[in-house]
């Protein structure tokens, strides 16, 4: 198993060394070869979308990109792909859905590439979406930066696991804190009109002020947990940049 991973990581840096030196067919065909061995490399199946949106494929490219979706759902580099080949083929609203799930992802994600020198404005595409340029890149044989449409076969690209695991789970936490505060207020509203006959004046205030008191520690942990989601992001974002500067 582990022979065939290298063979794989082996067959994407090489389609990597031929898509920097412009032969993106010749490209796609190791990737082909490195899928064939391993089908579980996100990143070589994001890199074979690379190539394919280069020579106007972006349709085969969408495929790729859902493969490396489907595979590693956390990374938003594949969903703000996808958005920009959607983009390339006037499929506006559906690109604007995946750029925005890629900026639920990570809310820096554009302004990071454009800093990156990843993207920049216009070049063809309809209602503004960023254009397809080239990205940097640690690939798996070398921890320095180097300009490159691709990733390393083994480069899931978080460098940070853990991190964005606590990220997701305050971002569910605070997902779940709103849908809560929705339920309560339901909640109490339906007993207030059941209930106001029997218990009287004071009954419904009693009812009322319970309902505030859950409401208000919802809506606290909500606030908390959104604002550690977002520190935790800007800590990834700015040694990102610190380590790639």
């Amino acid at each position: 198993m582990e022979d065939k991973a290298k063979v794989a990581t082996e067959w994407n840096d090489k389609g990597n060394e031929l898509s920097e030196a412009g032969e993106e067919e010749e490209a796609i065909e190791c990737y082909d070869e490195a899928i064939a061995l391993s089908p579980n490399f996100d990143s070589t199946w994001y890199n074979k979308g690379r190539s394919l949106s280069a020579l106007g494929r972006d349709d085969e490219a969408i495929e790729c990109y859902d493969e490396a979706i489907r595979i590693n759902p956390e990374d938003a580099e594949y969903f703000y792909y996808k958005s920009i080949s959607l983009g390339k083929m006037k499929m506006d609203e559906e690109a604007r859905v995946f750029r925005n799930k890629a900026l639920g992802l990570n809310p820096h994600i554009a302004a990071l590439m454009e800093k990156k020198g990843r993207n920049e404005e216009g070049a063809g595409y309809s209602s503004g979406f960023l254009s397809d340029k080239p990205r940097v890149e640690r690939t798996s044989n070398n921890n320095q930066s180097s300009l490159s449409y691709h990733r390393g076969a083994n480069q899931s690209g978080s460098k940070y696991p853990a991190i964005e695991g606590l990220i997701g789970i305050f971002r569910g936490v605070a997902t779940l804190c709103i849908v809560l505060m929705v339920l309560t207020g339901m909640i109490v509203f339906i007993m207030i009109i059941s209930t106001s006959q029997y218990v009287g004046g004071a009954g419904v205030i009693g009812i009322i002020a319970i309902g505030l008191g859950i409401e208000l520690l919802l809506g606290l942990c909500w606030l908390l947990t959104k604002a550690f989601s977002e520190l935790f992001q800007v800590f990834i974002d700015i040694e990102e940049n610190t380590r790639k500067k």
